[in-house]
């Protein structure tokens, strides 16, 4: 199973420096920079969930002033398979949970089959070529997208905004708190992890601690949008404060990391 994570934990933008992840982004400011999420029918995976929805949001990116616009959008609810049908009346199933939190079914639209979502999301984002994903963790989405597809799926690079508020915005508040009333109330807002020791790179709260409404977060559509209004904060903190060291507040991140642990886990067994 960690061989299906690989891809998405090597390439990750969080091994970048300060200077390196925007020369990162001014290299790639004439591609279309696409914003990926999907619903599903919960976090275990895509051996075991199915998605429920796909949207993507295309945007040109002015690197300059660090701003997207949007020229696109694609967006789909997907038809329950047999087998999510199967355990939805099933004694302990959470599924019935999850279609509330997510809104599944809610107003009206058309439900499409699992595999034609898919196709049709790969054919929307090869519109534009060598188009960069936005997604806020990709080790969760991208293999929901391209071990559930048959054929194919998306190879293109990746921009997860969870590492990049977690490796670089939350460290630059962090330290930037140390003096500054202002960062100290952002991250006050946003609060931290579930073990109450780091600041969380949840969407939702950091978008709260930059005065971004997320309350309609968890429709695909609207999180495509609404991450990439927060990412767009996140980086002109980020750009504005290039001379903080964020080094001490990364290293306590590294150690808890689940996917540098897989990582290393991986790179462990190859020695073998």
């Amino acid at each position: 199973m960690l061989k299906k994570y690989s891809h998405f934990i090597s390439e990750s933008i969080k091994y970048l420096g300060t200077q390196e992840i925007f020369d990162w982004l001014s290299e790639r400011r004439d591609k279309v920079f696409i914003a990926l999420d999907t619903e599903t029918t919960g976090l275990r995976g895509p051996w075991q969930e199915q998605l429920t929805q796909i949207a993507a949001v295309a945007f040109a990116f002015d690197f300059d002033n660090l701003k997207f616009t949007e020229i696109d959008h694609h967006n789909e609810k997907i038809k329950l398979t047999p087998d999510t049908l199967a355990q939805k009346d099933q004694e302990g199933s959470r599924i019935k949970d999850v279609f509330k939190y997510t809104r599944y079914g809610v107003g009206r639209g058309k439900f499409v089959e699992e595999q034609t979502a898919l196709d049709n999301l790969e054919a929307f984002v090869n519109k534009f070529d060598g188009a960069v994903l936005l997604v806020q963790n990709a080790p969760f989405d991208l293999p929901m997208i391209n071990v559930r597809k048959k054929l194919g799926g998306l190879r293109n690079e990746i921009f997860d905004t969870k590492d990049f508020f977690a490796y670089f915005m939350l460290p630059t508040l962090q330290k930037l708190a140390e003096t500054d009333p202002e960062a100290q109330q952002i991250l006050s807002v946003i609060g931290t992890t579930s073990g109450g020791k780091l600041p969380t790179s949840s969407l939702p709260k950091v978008a709260k601690g930059l005065g971004v409404d997320p309350n309609e977060a968890h429709d695909a559509l609207f999180d495509c949008r609404y991450m990439v209004n927060v990412l767009e904060k996140g980086l002109a903190i980020v750009s504005s404060n290039s001379e903080v060291d964020r080094k001490e507040f990364i290293r306590p991140r590294i150690s808890t990391d689940r996917y540098i642990k897989m990582k290393n886990k991986m790179n462990i067994g190859k020695m073998r």
